[in-house]
């Protein structure tokens, strides 16, 4: 019922517990990705649970300290063992303490049988009994049946928990690690991925220092999800970062990120038929040079095909402002126009991917309007805060999880002390 890999082997255990057994316990093997043990334990005494957790981690790395348990689990057969059970597991033990924890566990017979999936071990299953009880056959055959089932179980739950690290580390390097400082200006961003944690968006946002005196800040929407996505954000950020180092315009910057959408596209239609068919990478782009001036902020903004970004005056209004422009990727007769907006000191930016604007309840949409309120709900907030409040406004609309990524990224122009 659950591929969080820790809640399944505390769900499996506790479903042994006591049905099957006084105590039953899960150990992983270690391997590069996961270094720490991976354990799941369940006593029908609550109290216990603690120590046996204890045990379980200090067991040896190789799971095999003992000969008889390393002998069993590599020819891929159970361990039986009933009053002799604590004798062959005290050797796994040097500390006194842990010694001492095993007799408060209680351990008058035990059976161990191998995880196995896929023509692999993955590690081992234990079922534990304290004294006055012991197991008859009737229980052996329904363990056996238990652990031969479990070992697919538990390498679902793994390679779902390995493949969500992977994407999180994917995700995150196609992010910035932080927000620049910026003098007389706030940054602040929100960004959530769809789905279940095995998928990479393609929502991305970026902000950095140009020269002496621009900053850049960028926000996109990539087609589709997953590695080509990545490979495309990935494109996209590296195309602006090194574009916008020479000092011009966003339209140009774009521009320039279109000319290699475009050469990435047809070198991967040379490739020959032996090749999976990839999809197109296209996306929408919007790029904003940024300038602190004495009288507040002045932006440059261009927009490949994204949504214009909202400005929150402090007339209390709000407002699109920029031209909407081609989307890269498709075409080389583009229509990109650079427009230049100035914020007064207290006044609010704000860039965003239509995941956040496409959230449904029924037939009404979050929109842009569900933005504008939150811009006037947000007054006086950082940017930060301000981020936030319209990533949760959106949330909050309907209970669904996001059926698209999400990105927003907020600039104020710093009020005046």
């Amino acid at each position: 019922s659950s591929l969080q890999i820790d809640t399944a082997l505390g769900q499996l255990t506790g479903l042994a517990v006591p049905r099957l057994a006084d105590w039953c316990v899960v150990r992983l093997l270690v391997s590069p990705a996961n270094p720490r043990p991976m354990v799941g334990t369940a006593h029908v005494d609550p109290d216990q649970v603690e120590h046996l957790t204890r045990l379980v981690q200090r067991i040896p790395r190789d799971l095999g300290a003992s000969a008889e348990i390393d002998q069993a689990l590599a020819a891929g057969r159970p361990l039986i063992r009933g009053t002799t059970a604590a004798e062959m597991l005290k050797p796994l033990f040097d500390d006194p303490d842990d010694r001492a924890a095993m007799d408060a566990v209680g351990v008058d017979g035990v059976a161990i049988f191998p995880l196995q999936a896929r023509g692999r071990l993955l590690g081992a299953i234990g079922f534990g009994n304290r004294p006055g009880r012991s197991f008859d056959t009737a229980d052996i055959d329904l363990a056996a049946a238990v652990a031969s089932r479990a070992g697919v179980m538990v390498d679902n739950a793994r390679l779902f928990h390995e493949q969500s690290g992977v994407a999180r580390a994917l995700q995150d390097s196609l992010l910035p690690g932080s927000l620049p400082e910026i003098p007389g200006i706030e940054l602040g961003a929100r960004y959530r991925a769809a789905g279940q944690g095995l998928d990479v968006g393609g929502d991305f946002y970026d902000a950095f220092q140009a020269d002496a005196n621009w900053w850049i800040i960028a926000v996109g929407d990539v087609c589709g999800h997953g590695v080509e996505a990545a490979a495309t954000t990935g494109l996209v950020r590296h195309t602006i970062r090194s574009a916008a180092v020479g000092g011009v315009m966003p339209s140009t910057v774009l521009t320039h990120l279109n000319e290699m959408l475009l050469r990435s596209a047809a070198e991967r239609d040379d490739l020959d038929d032996h090749h999976l068919p990839l999809s197109p990478r296209f996306c929408t782009v919007l790029v904003g040079a940024v300038q602190p001036s004495e009288r507040g902020v002045d932006i440059i903004l261009c927009s490949g095909g994204h949504p214009l970004p909202l400005v929150r005056r402090s007339a209390e209004q709000v407002h699109p402002v920029g031209v909407p422009g081609t989307l890269l990727g498709v075409t080389d007769e583009l229509s990109l126009t650079d427009t230049v907006v100035h914020l007064d000191p207290g006044e609010s930016l704000v860039c965003y991917t239509d995941g956040l604007i496409d959230r449904r309840a029924g037939r009404r949409a979050f929109g842009e309007e569900g933005i504008v309120k939150a811009l006037f709900q947000g007054k006086g907030l950082s940017a930060r805060d301000l981020a936030s409040l319209i990533e949760s406004e959106a949330l909050a609309f309907v209970d669904d999880e996001p059926a698209d990524d999400m990105a927003v990224l907020a600039l104020r122009a710093t009020p005046r002390g």
